[in-house]
């Protein structure tokens, strides 16, 4: 069972750190199937207690998923609700001076203390600012959010255009 554990730590590490949600729950949900399908040949085969060690293995998989989900859907809560008091931040900057500020570097200390994280991830954790958007990665180059100040609505841009070389944060 420990490699169960660390196996499953692994795969919560992947979305932990670089915030691949859809990595880890196809991998957690893939070996959850396969544990569950050796369950049934070694039930088949007149293995009972070799099918029940699988079984529960395959559970603790199929949990890990939920986990997974729970996270990100946390992560992504938490990240949308940062943006709405960057964005707030970023209203008032604007009533000031008449514009968008040109970076989040730009709200500090004035409107914020700090610019917040996002989401907790080590590698997509920040927040990307261009064209006045409000940007955070859901998951790596896939979805992409954005809060388009000037729309005061969300959105979402091309992944890739996170790695616009504007400044902006």
């Amino acid at each position: 069972m420990i490699e169960t554990i660390i196996v499953g730590a692994v795969i919560l590490g992947v979305y932990a750190i670089f915030g691949q949600f859809v990595t880890a729950l196809w991998s957690a949900g893939a070996i959850a199937v396969m544990l569950a399908i050796a369950a049934l040949a070694a039930l088949l085969g007149g293995r009972k207690p070799r099918a029940a060690e699988l079984l529960k293995k395959a559970g603790a998989f199929a949990l890990l998923c939920l986990l997974v989900i729970g996270y990100s859907r946390a992560n992504d809560q938490i990240a949308r609700h940062r943006a709405a008091r960057v964005a707030a931040a970023c209203e008032g900057y604007k009533a000031r001076t008449g514009a968008y500020p040109l970076s989040l570097k730009a709200l500090v200390p004035e409107y914020m203390t700090d610019i917040p994280r996002a989401k907790y991830t080590l590698v997509w954790g920040n927040f990307r600012y261009i064209n006045a958007k409000i940007i955070y990665v859901y998951e790596p180059f896939l979805a992409t959010p954005a809060y388009d100040l000037a729309e005061s609505k969300w959105g979402y841009v091309p992944p890739l255009s996170i790695f616009d070389p504007r400044p902006g944060i």
